[in-house]
């Protein structure tokens, strides 16, 4: 998903829900969406670990690649994110760059 924005609940032109995030997951077992949407006093770690739990809270399940611009992926299937982790580890992609968490 690429929404001009990014990701909030409400959805709209320029960002994506989290419900349209859920539905996605029962389409694709592994979803991304790219979002800079955060407020800048807020600490983006905890604005992506509040978006994190929002989806859980959906049966969703989520890590963060968490660079100058921040992914989201997605998936209902647990094994299916560590595969994703180990893999982008295996790429060299630091592991303080993933954010995990949100339950």
């Amino acid at each position: 998903l690429d929404p001009d924005t990014g990701i909030n609940h409400k959805g709209g032109k320029q960002h994506v829900s989290f419900d349209r995030i859920a539905r996605e997951t029962k389409r694709h077992n592994l979803v991304c969406a790219f979002d800079q949407s955060f407020s800048r006093q807020a600490k983006p770690g905890e604005v992506m670990r509040a978006k994190m739990r929002s989806l859980h809270t959906l049966g969703v399940r989520a890590i963060y690649y968490d660079s100058h611009a921040r992914f989201l992926f997605a998936s209902r299937q647990e094994e299916v994110l560590n595969e994703l982790r180990v893999h982008l580890l295996g790429l060299g992609i630091p592991a303080f760059r993933l954010l995990e968490g949100g339950a």
